[in-house]
């Protein structure tokens, strides 16, 4: 028996798999295009929840070759962003790291 969450097994898994957006995951899309350069810019995704934010991050990610790192400014201490950064010494490229912030507006 799969004890996964309903929403887990529905998840998108790739750009293909997410519905909207399509000026940022779309064909032609910038995300799309900056993944395809090679080169992830700062971003701030901004929407209610359940609306895919932490779901596009992991995308991209795992798409750019970049290892995924989530905290929620509510519980995080600005060290726990400093251990986070310290693990790489390359931030901005293939290689590096995405640090997804949830509830930013939270962070002291």
């Amino acid at each position: 028996m799969n004890n996964a969450q309903l929403a887990d097994l529905l998840r998108p898994t790739d750009l293909d798999g997410i519905v909207g957006q399509e000026h940022l995951f779309g064909e032609r899309g910038v995300i799309r295009r900056m993944l395809a350069g090679g080169r992830i810019t700062n971003m701030i995704f901004y929407g209610p929840p359940g609306t895919g934010k932490t779901t596009a991050a992991e995308i991209i990610a795992r798409e750019s070759g970049m290892a995924f790192h989530r905290l929620n400014a509510t519980t995080a201490s600005i060290s726990d962003v400093k251990d986070i950064l310290t693990s790489t010494n390359n931030i901005f490229s293939v290689g590096g790291i995405l640090l997804y912030i949830d509830e930013i507006q939270y962070f002291n």
